[in-house]
């Protein structure tokens, strides 16, 4: 029996150049391939339609159990993690991750591998092992997955409202499980009724997609080949849901008949207000209607608009409201989430009751004009920008678009809908039970918006003192207290224009783009792009402008970054490098979006997009969208953000609670990022400690930022600015976006060069040989999880990078099985070689509840030594695939146009402008011989290389030995302890900044490139 092909036409958006096909195997298995001859990686994702839902009551997390031990061998391939050896020795990737209803797999790979790749990727679904050693261990990993996430609020209240859900509906599941709950009955018994649980992967209940260079024929003959073969498989678990009809959320109430607020305290400083409706589906048909018609997106569009005399704009201007959302939140087979959400002030924390009453009062005004309740002209706007999202919608990288098409698939639309249905909005189905109206579409979702039916939440930290309760996973503390009666009754009997007068539907959208033509002629992706001309060079501008001629989309960017002089050799009016000057930044920048948002808010609707960010260094600015009027878009903008004359006083008061709970919620972060933010602090500069920032901001007073706003308009202000104009823009427009520079009217720096001293990004270069450690405490108390991270440093030259990141693609997939996967030391094991301006640096990353920093130290120092004996027995045809897929990564053309726009910016902002940087490297890989590499890890990463250059930091979590702990880490020999890492960074010494002379000359004819 062969595969049944979907006769009709996949839609896609006319800037696809991929061809598609759907079709159903003959076990059962939907399937979307797409064909792109152009495609720089491939890729395959295949979703199961059975998530922790389907999660036996006596073994909570038995199908993320099911997700990890897929990993770890097949009977095809039994070697555990061989899959992912395969992939990294081909630039390729894998992951999975497990939801409600269903279990998601994925992986992307150079495009020569991709059959390989579905070789090995199918035998997860054939016959996987399961094998009894994996089991046991593997129940390690989930443990340390929920260590790691026991601090985090995301999982954390997310599980607390689970545990409010209707008893009779999986949505109370605790669906990651751990160690407890996995092994309550033994190893043996878990193996067994996982094998059990893995009669739900029945080849019915799976969708697949893959996107390759290979024609579409081929491709369904490889899918045929390897996954046709998956047998069926008959269990409960995939059969119809009992609980479909259920409202898994009813209202929750008092004994009095009043509806409670579900109040908890979250980890982090959050402070959020949040009003949500579960609405569960009648009928398949109603659920088509709603996937395809989208009447909540005109709902939320409404209530979430941010413009003037909006809900947000109204609350935001009684000082109690910060930012709003509304819009699904959730969405599963058989319900919705639809939510309305704020970030409050903490008078906004106490007028809670008069927030969700200002939200009844626009539903109620909506509810009551019936089939009018959105204008006509909302209807129109938004099916109008979702045409535009489509219809110019950038090819999407291969792993996001299968992805996203899997998800699609397990909806039960049609096959024509897998691609469009994520972009538009369309009509309601004739024979669905709106009957094919929209505005009943809309009608019947307002319907459901009522104070009866909603559930109320707040997450802030002062409900601390009374939560009198403990959920039981996550240990979440939480209250729950009834809103006033007189309160809830109003919202649904008072005049709704009292409770919010004020407030009016938004009108129509006057930024939408009406002209999309080419302003040159277009070529398309052959052979290298041209890089940017140069159209100004003087000691204020340095100016690039390229015209895009390749990616056929009516879009452009301008990027301007503005660097302050180095304090040290002229002393400017503003200064950002300190504790005061960074927090004076990032008010003055915070102020300035609050002031922007409301006006400029139709704007990003309609595609155009506005930043401003204080950095390191200066001022970034950019715009960015339709280039129809991106011209006028910045002349406005850049007056806007010159002019700006300092914040109001609840401008500042919301930009100071935003930079106080952002610093109040630092010590949450994960321990290995803590680690990673120590080892900045005694390597990098400028940077500064989070202790001097909390000081600085205490400090900071509306005057003073006042002041500093001058900073744009000051014409003795000292700044130099580089900038890139890109994009499908005209000679005339690029001329008039590099007069709207001017504007700027600061005066310019005295140099370009280091010499002449803008302030830049330095690295501190260690002594060759010199291990650095630093241990510290972890700054949460509740962190259960310690971590390490070790840094190489491995040079500033060329190679020293090439080698570097060549290394770290041999030495990935041995650090992660050897860690993780054997020793089961922790759920985060990473490694990755990244580089910051010329320097290169190799990092090893684990986070462990098993095992302190010292204990990790020593894992790492025996995997270096166990590696460094299969490096040296590495071949030059062994190392030949990893050189391949690092050559061929390089070498990959930009599939999108943001994509060339950071790789031109990034050599502008490094004063590098190593224009063929990709083909030059590309060529220096083939000289590097496995006996190259195995030199440069004995002189850079192995213990006692004469140009190892590492820094170790361990974060210990709090326990009652801890202090002793630290002490003996400290004591290792050969180690420089560090216990001050700002004052040890100022002292050490540098390495030197090495900018590239600029060989090129200022354009006279504007060719739109050099």
């Amino acid at each position: 029996m062969r595969a049944e092909v979907f006769r009709g036409e996949v839609a896609k958006s006319p800037m696809d150049s991929r061809s598609y096909r759907a079709l159903t195997l003959a076990n059962g298995m939907k399937v979307l391939l797409a064909s792109d001859p152009e495609a720089v990686t491939s890729a395959g994702a295949l979703s199961v339609h059975a998530g922790f839902y389907s999660d036996p009551e006596d073994l909570p997390g038995l199908a993320h159990f099911c997700e990890h031990m897929l990993f770890l061998g097949t009977k095809e391939y039994p070697e555990e993690n061989s899959f992912e050896s395969f992939l990294d020795e081909n630039s390729g990737n894998q992951n999975a991750f497990t939801a409600e209803n269903a279990t998601t797999y994925f992986f992307e790979v150079s495009p020569s591998a991709l059959l390989e790749s579905l070789k090995r990727f199918s035998s997860f679904f054939r016959e996987p092992l399961f094998t009894p050693s994996a089991t046991e261990r593997e129940v390690g990993a989930i443990d340390s997955e929920f260590a790691k996430n026991r601090e985090n609020d995301g999982f954390r209240l997310q599980q607390l409202l689970k545990s409010t859900a209707a008893s009779n509906h999986p949505e109370t599941h605790f669906g990651c499980g751990n160690r407890q709950t996995l092994l309550k009955k033994g190893p043996e018994e878990l193996r067994r009724r996982l094998q059990d649980f893995f009669e739900a992967y029945d080849p019915s209940a799976m969708a697949l997609c893959v996107v390759a260079k290979e024609p579409l024929a081929q491709l369904q003959s490889t899918v045929e080949k390897f996954f046709g073969p998956i047998p069926r498989r008959t269990t409960s678990a995939a059969s119809v849901s009992p609980w479909a009809g259920v409202n898994p959320y009813p209202p929750r109430l008092s004994k009095r008949g009043v509806p409670l607020v579900l109040e908890a305290v979250p980890v982090s400083q959050a402070r959020q207000i949040l009003v949500e409706w579960a609405m569960a589906f009648e009928s398949p048909e109603a659920r088509q209607e709603f996937l395809l018609a989208k009447p909540q997106d005109y709902v939320a569009h409404i209530l979430g608009h941010e413009g003037p005399n909006s809900i947000q704009s109204l609350l935001k201007g009684k000082g109690w409201v910060k930012g709003t959302t509304a819009g699904l939140s959730f969405d599963q087979d058989d319900f919705v989430i639809f939510r309305v959400s704020f970030d409050v002030s903490e008078e906004g924390l106490k007028q809670k009751d008069a927030i969700f009453g200002a939200v009844f009062s626009v539903v109620r005004r909506m509810q009551d004009r019936g089939l009018d309740a959105v204008p006509e002209y909302t209807f129109q706007e938004c099916q109008s920008l979702a045409q535009l999202r489509w219809r110019f919608a950038e090819k999407r990288a291969s792993q996001a678009l299968c992805l996203d098409s899997v998800d699609l698939m397990q909806d039960g639309l049609p096959p024509s809908t897998y691609l469009s249905n994520r972009f538009l909005l369309f009509d309601p189905p004739k024979e669905g039970p709106s009957g094919g109206s929209l505005p009943r579409a809309v009608a019947k979702v307002l319907e459901q918006l009522t104070p009866e039916r909603a559930r109320y939440r707040v997450f802030a930290k002062d409900v601390n003192g009374r939560a009198d309760r403990t959920e039981e996973w996550y240990g979440v503390k939480y209250a729950e207290t009834e809103i006033p009666a007189a309160d809830y009754r109003g919202w649904s009997v008072k005049d709704p224009e009292v409770l919010l007068p004020e407030w009016r539907y938004p009108g129509p959208n006057k930024f939408i783009p009406q002209d999309f033509s080419l302003a040159w002629p277009q070529i398309g992706k052959t052979g290298a792009s041209e890089p940017p001309e140069m159209v100004r060079d003087d000691d204020r501008w340095r100016v690039f402008f390229k015209a895009d001629r390749t990616f056929e989309v009516p879009k452009a960017s301008v990027i301007l970054q503005c660097w302050f002089p180095d304090p040290a050799l002229e002393t400017s009016q503003k200064r950002i490098d300190t504790a005061e000057g960074r927090m004076l930044a990032r008010i003055w920048q915070l102020c300035l979006a609050d002031r922007l948002s409301e006006e400029y808010y139709d704007a990003r609707l309609a595609g155009l997009n506005a930043n401003c960010a204080a950095t390191v260094a200066g001022i970034s600015i950019s715009f960015g969208g339709y280039s129809d009027k991106l011209l006028l878009f910045m002349q406005e903008g850049l007056k806007k953000v010159r002019d700006f004359d300092g914040p109001t006083e609840s401008e500042f008061a919301r930009a100071m609670d935003t930079l106080q709970r952002e610093q109040a919620s630092f010590s949450v972060q994960q321990p290995f990022a803590i680690a990673a933010y120590y080892s900045r602090l005694a390597t990098f500069l400028p940077e500064t400690p989070i202790e001097d920032l909390r000081a600085a901001l205490a400090k900071v007073t509306r005057e003073q930022v006042i002041n500093f706003s001058k900073v744009l308009r000051d014409k003795d202000q000292p700044f130099f600015g580089q900038a890139l104009i890109h994009g499908n823009l005209s000679v005339d427009t690029a001329k008039g976006m590099l007069a709207t520079l001017d504007l700027l009217p600061f005066r310019g720096a005295l140099t370009k060069s280091p010499a002449g001293g803008l302030l830049r990004s330095r690295f501190v270069k260690l002594q060759p040989g010199q291990d650095l450690l630093q241990v510290k405490p972890d700054l949460n108390g509740e962190e259960t999880n310690h971590a390490l991270v070790s840094v190489f440093w491995t040079g500033d030259e060329v190679m020293d990078a090439l080698h570097g990141q060549l290394l770290e693609r041999v030495l990935k997939a041995p650090f992660y099985t050897s860690l993780r996967t054997r020793q089961q030391l922790g759920y985060i094991v990473q490694s990755q070689c990244d580089r910051i301006g010329n320097n290169s640096r190799v990092l090893l990353v684990v986070q462990s509840s098993v095992r302190d920093p010292n204990g990790l130290l020593d894992a790492v120092n025996d995997f270096l030594v166990e590696f460094r004996a299969s490096l040296a027995s590495l071949a030059d045809s062994q190392l030949q695939p990893f050189k391949a897929s690092f050559f061929e990564e390089l070498l990959r053309p930009d599939q999108r146009l943001a994509s060339e726009t950071g790789r031109w910016f990034g050599e502008i902002a490094g004063f590098q402008y190593r224009w063929r940087r990709r083909e030059e490297e590309a060529a220096l890989i083939a000289k590097i011989s496995a006996k190259d590499l195995l030199q440069f890890f004995d002189e850079k990463i192995a213990a006692g290389g004469l140009q190892r250059r590492c820094a170790y930091t361990g974060v210990f979590a709090a326990s009652p030995g801890r202090e002793k702990a630290m002490s003996t880490m400290k004591a290792r020999s050969g180690m420089l302890v560090v216990e001050d890492p700002l004052k040890f960074s100022q002292a050490a010494p540098k390495w030197p900044i090495r900018d590239n002379e600029l060989t090129l000359k200022v354009s006279q004819d504007w060719r739109g490139h050099s």
